[in-house]
């Protein structure tokens, strides 16, 4: 905590409302309300299925009950999920605004993004003078118009979904850690702070904190090396807030991830591939364990086909599989907690292989990392399933389990494991 504080990155008032909705058992939330409480600001407790007025657990005759409607707070933590949906939500609302009104509105978030508005010669005169008015009443709706800043960690957050957000709603500061670091190892300065400019750019995860050593390790067989420039490699975790003894009664784990180098220090081997940029900051590019060879030899990265993928419209949770004997990965879409509504219907399964290798292409990904089929299904994914941890990550095994069925997803795809 003293570390968060020390960089002026996040600067907690008195008189912040933050409002916590993500587990406690999640060292993200734990870190960032202990942070808060210790500043003597104001904490306001909601759940992620009543965040929102489209949240699930909402009834339709109350939208207005939302938990953001009822705090309107000033700070707030988010894993990338919350914000892709808050996105997407943003933008299926502004679909259906008809008339004047609704010209008005996405002229002013276009605008906000730097994009042209859009709108019509009446709407863009009336936007000239009308800009921030309409923002703050987008904001307003959303309960969001107090918000000072936000924090994303927990998984990586796309450089869309970032930018999208800072520009409508508030500046989002992207975080690195894990549980074995006690949270935070490294942190986007959002804000101008220690003399120094904010930090405006997008896709990576900030200026190592004061009580982090991060160093880099060198991995060929993946074809990061130490010595490229600017440098890249397995990010290594060293200093106060890396655990001493490891993983509890695990001692073969925690002799792999846990390692005392020749300087004597302990250092926690992240599995995570980053890059040291010419300003300083982390970025994160790949990840060791979701990494799977694919027969011409190229390693196609889970994780990064996926944040990619939400990008793609029609598209709220997802999940790719890759075999080693096939040359391509395939993707399960699943229908979204909120419903299909929530994404503008149950998508056609030709149309969206369609639309996705055209934005995946888009966004500079390489052949292998576009799915080579795709199945849409009805199964809404939750953590009392299993499919989904609480903090809605993909629980990749399980998954695998549900849909590796004969006759399911996987099978008709081709696409099934072997049995273990």
């Amino acid at each position: 905590m003293a570390s968060i504080l020390a960089t002026g990155a996040i600067a907690p008032l008195a008189t912040d409302k933050y409002i916590g909705y993500l587990p406690l058992a999640h060292i993200f939330e734990l870190a960032v309300e202990a942070t808060y409480l210790c500043q003597g600001s104001a904490i306001g407790y909601g759940h992620v299925s009543t965040l929102t007025s489209g949240s699930p657990r909402m009834h339709p005759k109350d939208p207005g009950g939302s938990d953001l409607l009822t705090l309107r707070p000033t700070f707030m933590a988010a894993v990338p999920a919350v914000l892709d949906s808050i996105k997407t939500g943003l933008n299926m609302k502004l679909s259906k605004i008809p008339g004047l009104k609704g010209e008005l509105a996405r002229g002013a978030v276009n605008k906000a993004q730097g994009l042209p508005s859009g709108a019509g010669c009446l709407a863009s005169c009336l936007l000239d003078c009308l800009q921030a008015k309409l923002l703050h009443m987008v904001r307003s709706q959303l309960g969001l118009e107090n918000l000072r800043i936000m924090i994303s960690g927990g998984a990586p957050l796309s450089p869309e979904t970032q930018e999208f957000v800072s520009a409508v709603i508030a500046p989002v500061a992207q975080g690195y850690g894990a549980t074995e670091t006690a949270g935070c190892a490294s942190i986007q300065e959002t804000v101008s702070c220690g003399g120094r400019p904010a930090d405006q750019s997008f896709g990576h995860v900030g200026a190592i904190q004061p009580a982090t050593e991060i160093k880099l390790r060198s991995v060929p067989d993946m074809g990061y090396n130490v010595t490229d420039s600017p440098p890249r490699g397995e990010i290594l975790i060293s200093g106060n807030n890396v655990s001493e003894t490891g993983y509890y009664k695990l001692p073969e784990k925690s002799a792999e991830d846990f390692v005392r180098h020749s300087d004597g220090k302990i250092w926690f081997h992240t599995g995570d591939i980053g890059v040291v940029m010419e300003t300083g900051v982390l970025k994160i590019i790949d990840r060791k364990k979701d990494l799977i060879k694919l027969t011409g030899g190229e390693y196609v990265s889970l994780g990064k086909v996926e944040a990619a993928l939400k990008q793609v419209p029609g598209i709220g949770a997802v999940v790719v599989f890759a075999l080693a004997d096939k040359d391509h990965c395939v993707a399960v879409v699943s229908q979204p907690d909120k419903g299909w509504e929530f994404v503008g219907g149950r998508p056609d399964e030709t149309a969206l292989l369609k639309s996705l290798s055209e934005k995946l292409t888009e966004m500079g990904l390489a052949p292998f990392e576009i799915p080579g089929k795709v199945k849409v299904d009805d199964t809404i994914w939750t953590p009392e399933t299993g499919l989904v941890t609480a903090s809605l990550k993909v629980q990749r095994n399980p998954l695998r389990e549900h849909y590796n069925k004969p006759a399911g997803p996987l099978d008709q795809m081709a696409y099934r494991f072997p049995d273990l």
